[in-house]
């Protein structure tokens, strides 16, 4: 019973601690307005959000980058593009190494802008999730353990 209660409790203080979602843990990260690179507050925040993961999911996991927008295109598209290069070198600031990002709005945004000449929608905010490399999106490690089997 006590085994049982420290688990209940470790999980608990895992998903309080790194706001679990279904998909992940999720991490948003606000560019102040007219700005084109993230606070060294944020990105401090999320230096120690990855560090906090990488110690707690030794297993590893997946990342994605998915880009919160204003609704309309961004009337100066430099302003855009310079966010989404500033996206791109905050990750690889803290350590988030491209082979881990499953899929980056950002970096199919600036391939676009490069390939096709496309004007982007400004971003206004990032959402970094982490996808542990475990059954459960909220797991604390590789797997939850099977409670022992009752002793006949």
């Amino acid at each position: 019973m006590l085994r049982t209660t420290a688990v209940v409790g470790a999980l608990m203080f895992s998903t309080s601690v790194l706001a679990c979602t279904t998909t992940g843990f999720e991490h948003p990260l606000v560019f102040p307005p007219g700005e084109s690179a993230l606070p060294t507050t944020e990105i401090l925040k999320l230096a120690d959000w990855d560090s906090q993961l990488k110690e707690d999911f030794r297993s590893g996991g997946k990342y994605r980058v998915s880009l919160r927008e204003a609704p309309e295109p961004a009337t100066d598209s430099e302003l855009a593009v310079l966010r989404l290069r500033s996206i791109q070198a905050v990750l690889a600031a803290v350590g988030i190494d491209g082979d881990k990002v499953e899929l980056s709005e950002a970096d199919t945004r600036l391939r676009a802008v490069q390939r096709e000449g496309a004007i982007p929608k400004m971003p206004t905010a990032v959402y970094v999730v982490f996808q542990p490399d475990c059954p459960d999106p909220c797991c604390p490690g590789p797997a939850l353990a099977a409670p022992p089997a009752p002793a006949h």
